[in-house]
């Protein structure tokens, strides 16, 4: 169960960003966005009515652990470990989805304002 309280300013928040490349944050974060948390306008949560756009879901998001970038700044390797509707993986793996222009990134003073209990 997602205790609501600051989440839903968070959600508010995604709601006004436009979502991007991933590496398109990463480069413009100090040590490339390692350590920060990430979520994809795919994931639905469940406070978000059908129909309405696609926000992301705080309770579900990368936290990048390691990047490894290309020489044209526009890709590279990206690995982290995800956290699935509050649910954290046990291993860091590649993100192979980087690629793709559905990521908005968690600020970082809302990181844990969405607690699962």
């Amino acid at each position: 169960r997602v205790v609501m309280g600051g989440c839903r300013e968070l959600l508010r928040v995604l709601q006004e960003q436009r979502p991007r490349k991933l590496f398109k944050y990463l480069y413009e974060l100090p040590n490339y966005g390692v350590g920060r948390r990430f979520t994809r306008v795919i994931w639905k949560h469940e406070s978000v009515s059908e129909g309405e756009d696609r926000w992301g879901d705080p309770t579900s998001y990368w936290t990048i652990t390691k990047v490894k970038p290309d020489g044209n700044l526009k890709s590279g390797e990206v690995w982290g470990v995800r956290t699935w509707k509050g649910q954290c993986e046990d291993r860091e793996r590649i993100i192979g989805t980087h690629g793709k222009k559905h990521w908005k990134i968690i600020p970082k003073e809302l990181e844990d304002v969405c607690k699962t209990d």
